[in-house]
């Protein structure tokens, strides 16, 4: 991958060259980092967007299979890493581990937020098929509730320090659906 930065006259140069096959990134404007995450064997890498050292690098190698991760969210100053083989776990600025769930489910890309004290999540059972939406303690890990979901979710927003807005698709049609913590329960707001 290549990245390159503009000058004042929005004229670009060369920064710097990642070898790697990359799948998506991140930038963080307070700590001046940028975070680049591999597809099947590159890192994570962290680079100081100053002057284009590599601050921490994360193999993108995998005991299971080739592919080590899935998707990048970046939240709070966070990196969320959502792993092939089901986990996720979040790194600060400089690439140190702060965060991490094992489950038996697939967390799915794009389909987690973190929302006060936990980090919510869709999660794929293999055996037998089922879709969840699950609630996780932040920073611990722990599971707290878990849900049944009648829908993919493809992006999650916060609605209230309770609730998150769940927009995805069932059966062929959009749907946006409320997920209620106090409660847990999704409640569908719009087909």
């Amino acid at each position: 991958v290549s990245i390159f930065e503009l000058d004042s006259l929005q004229g670009y140069s060369l920064f710097k060259n990642l070898n790697g096959d990359y799948l998506s990134s991140s930038l963080s404007s307070r700590h001046q980092r940028l975070n680049i995450l591999g597809k099947n064997s590159g890192p994570f890498t962290v680079l100081d967007s100053k002057n284009g050292s590599i601050i921490n690098e994360i193999s993108g190698l995998c005991p299971i299979g080739n592919q080590c991760f899935e998707h990048l969210h970046f939240q709070d100053e966070l990196n969320f890493i959502s792993y092939h083989d089901g986990q996720v776990k979040a790194y600060d600025a400089d690439g140190l581990q702060q965060f991490e769930i094992e489950e038996d489910g697939y967390f799915r890309p794009n389909a987690l937020y973190r929302l006060g004290n936990y980090l919510v999540a869709e999660i794929l059972y293999l055996n037998p098929p089922l879709r969840k939406i699950g609630a996780f303690f932040y920073p611990s890990g722990v599971q707290t509730l878990e849900a049944s979901l009648d829908m993919n979710i493809l992006s999650i927003f916060r609605k209230s320090d309770d609730e998150l807005y769940l927009f995805g698709h069932s059966n062929g049609m959009a749907v946006v659906e409320i997920f209620d913590l106090r409660i847990n329960r999704t409640t569908p707001v719009r087909t």
